[in-house]
């Protein structure tokens, strides 16, 4: 079965990796997922042992109930509202997107690294490949936070 993504705008078949990204920019732990799984299931996986309080979510993450149960493990989900849902507040929307303008970066970032398009016939060249680039996209971040300061460039190119 296809799965839409409307921000693409198009239809994909395969998976769906979601990430926990720290204030910094750090991936501290993701889950893989076929894409047909909803995101709320994916956010109590990936999220009940988080070591952060708060997390910022794509509106993927707008369901009452797992907001619930992340409330239950000590963790505040934050969200977007959809347009068409009662409580919607375009200002609202506005300022979580600029929260969460630092967690878009890293997923630009990643898919510059090609975790978008891994190609892999197995489980297990899955994990490695995309382990592979999560660690080369850390040191790399790391790198660049000891000379340039606390910073989402990944790349002294940027400098």
């Amino acid at each position: 079965m296809a799965i839409y993504n409307a921000t693409k705008k198009m239809h994909y078949y395969g998976i769906k990796f979601s990430v926990l990204v720290s204030d910094n920019g750090f991936p501290i732990d993701y889950v893989v997922t076929p894409a047909s799984v909803y995101d709320g299931d994916v956010a109590l996986e990936l999220l009940e042992n988080s070591p952060i309080p708060i997390i910022y979510g794509d509106k993927g993450y707008v369901d009452r109930e797992t907001k619930a149960e992340l409330a239950l493990c000590g963790i505040k989900l934050i969200s977007q509202l959809r347009k068409n849902m009662i409580d919607y507040s375009w200002f609202d929307n506005y300022r979580i997107s600029r929260l969460r303008k630092p967690i878009e970066t890293v997923f630009s970032n990643l898919e510059r690294f090609g975790i978008e398009c891994l190609r892999c016939r197995n489980l297990r060249a899955l994990k490695f490949r995309t382990e592979a680039i999560l660690l080369t996209y850390s040191l790399m971040l790391e790198s660049s936070h000891n000379k340039l300061g606390v910073s989402l460039k990944y790349s002294l190119d940027y400098a």
